[in-house]
């Protein structure tokens, strides 16, 4: 059984996941930003008792491709003779987006003309990486940098990552869980791997913080009108294979949810009304 973990920006889903296998620090977290950038698959280590993982990175025909269009949008901030009109754009436009990435692959760049040639990031492209550790605390240092995006300074790697697939000693549910960045991911290559993945799974959990999920939209929010179209027409948009998990219930405030009238009421009782 294949489970795909979907869910908005920041709703918890790798905090989710890391609890359900029973393993509170697999998967990075951060309580301030968005961790994880691309697909993740876990499933049981069947052939020992190390964590492992296999890292595979986009094909260079894959990176041009996205190159062309992340260059495309930063047209928008760019000089006619291709030097950056600022260095610090918006970051939740398309062209911040595309900023960001390139700044990540090819360091700080005053001019898209800056943007050409192999270094050590791109030298990882069409390759698959592999390693193992026999303690989770050494595993999760060695995939943290391929999993996690960050809007730090430097070169980094999780702009060319295609997918991660993790494998975990005693993880014995039988299931294998799909930790998915979004639908619609601005890479196509990882949003193919996405749509694919919700293809071959047999069940869905929504992830949604418990703020939102008192809404009865979170199912057209979170998943689109085209995406619920396809699962119905596959059979699979029912409650038999979609679930709705709710996360952060520690942030509710129990007053607010109670209302005025559970408040009167508690008040009453206390001084025996």
């Amino acid at each position: 059984m294949t489970i795909a973990v979907v869910g908005a920006t920041g709703a918890g889903k790798s905090s989710l996941i890391n609890a359900v296998v029973d393993q509170l620090s697999l998967l990075p977290t951060s309580g301030t930003q968005a961790c994880t950038s691309v697909v993740v698959k876990i499933e049981n280590n069947e052939d020992g008792e190390q964590y492992e993982a296999d890292i595979e990175f986009l094909s260079r025909e894959e990176w041009q491709k996205e190159y062309d269009v992340l260059i495309k949008d930063m047209n928008k901030m760019t000089k006619s003779d291709g030097r950056m009109k600022n260095n610090k754009p918006d970051e939740k436009s398309e062209a911040g987006v595309a900023f960001l990435k390139m700044r990540a692959v090819y360091g700080q760049f005053s001019s898209l003309n800056d943007l050409n040639g192999e270094n050590d990031i791109t030298s990882h492209l069409g390759t698959t990486k592999h390693f193992k550790s026999i303690t989770l605390q050494e595993f999760r240092c060695n995939i943290k940098k391929y999993i996690i995006s960050t809007k730090e300074e430097g070169k980094h790697l999780w702009p060319i990552v295609k997918s991660v697939t993790i494998r975990i000693p005693n993880f014995f549910t039988g299931c294998t869980l799909v930790d998915l960045p979004g639908l619609g991911d601005a890479n196509a290559a990882r949003d193919r791997i996405a749509q694919k993945h919700l293809e071959i799974c047999s069940n869905m959990l929504v992830v949604a913080e418990v703020h939102r999920a008192f809404s009865n939209n979170i199912a057209k929010e979170l998943m689109g009108e085209s995406f619920r179209r396809q699962l119905f027409m596959d059979g699979n948009y029912s409650s038999d294979n979609i679930a709705f998990v709710c996360t952060k219930n520690d942030h509710l405030n129990c007053k607010e949810l109670t209302g005025p009238e559970d408040d009167l009421q508690n008040e009453n009782r206390e001084v025996g009304w």
